[in-house]
């Protein structure tokens, strides 16, 4: 297991005792015969669980750790574990955390543009005035469109992992490793924060997304330097920019 400073991570080991995998592809196999109403239930293959070095308390005393712990120091574990009971933290998704738009917000963009395409898809089909093809293509590309432009839509956000920072705008897809950021800070924009990036090049670039509207930026901000600062290299140098 990983630990981070302020967290001790227990230290034991899961084997197997008298596992053999084709008694357990049988069993299963009979299994799903029977859950079919096909032959008598199987019976389960035998074998053990071991855990060697493991201690209950102090698996526990780690896990409550882990609930009470801040997000920097979560972050710190360079995304290994969840925020458990944080509101507001980003969805964890195969080691990376997702900041996208929030369901009820892509759900009333969804209904209000599908609505009006719908509309006018319909209206392109059914009028007499246009000619049969145009009747039976103008709606079909409306259609299309909607269906990528919703597509792109639910994409765009900011995707953090080991690597770095992706971004998704509608048309476009940014990628920044962590040794190319010089600043990660929260930055009042048009009377909302949002979280920046500088990098290397002296560029400032807005995360998608990562705004007060849908998450705690100060939070966010704190997470994001942590592993930054993890994960930028030794070889990393602050670059001095001109104001």
């Amino acid at each position: 297991m990983t630990s981070s400073p302020g967290q001790t991570a227990p230290n034991f080991r899961v084997s197997l005792r008298g596992y053999d995998r084709r008694q357990v592809d049988t069993y299963l196999h009979d299994f799903a015969k029977h859950a079919l109403g096909q032959g008598e239930p199987p019976s389960p293959p035998a074998f053990e669980v071991v855990l060697r070095g493991y201690d209950a308390k102090e698996v526990d005393a780690f896990v409550r750790q882990l609930a009470d712990a801040p997000r920097e120091v979560l972050a710190g574990m360079v995304l290994d574990v969840d925020a458990p009971g944080v509101p507001g933290a980003p969805r964890r998704v195969d080691g990376v955390w997702e900041y996208r738009p929030p369901q009820t917000a892509f759900a009333v963009t969804a209904g209000t543009v599908g609505v009006i395409v719908t509309v006018g898809a319909v209206a392109a089909g059914t009028s007499d005035d246009n000619p049969p093809a145009v009747r039976v293509l103008v709606p079909l590309l409306l259609l299309g469109l909607l269906a990528l432009f919703l597509w792109l839509l639910r994409r765009t956000g900011t995707y953090v992992s080991r690597d770095g920072i992706v971004t998704y705008g509608v048309l476009r897809r940014t990628e920044i490793r962590w040794k190319e950021i010089q600043d990660i800070k929260a930055k009042e924009i048009t009377g909302s924060t949002v979280v920046v990036v500088r990098t290397s090049d002296g560029r400032e670039r807005r995360l998608p997304q990562l705004d007060d509207r849908h998450y705690p930026v100060p939070d966010e901000v704190k997470a994001l330097r942590a592993i930054w600062e993890k994960r930028r290299g030794p070889g990393w140098k602050q670059r001095r920019t001109e104001e």
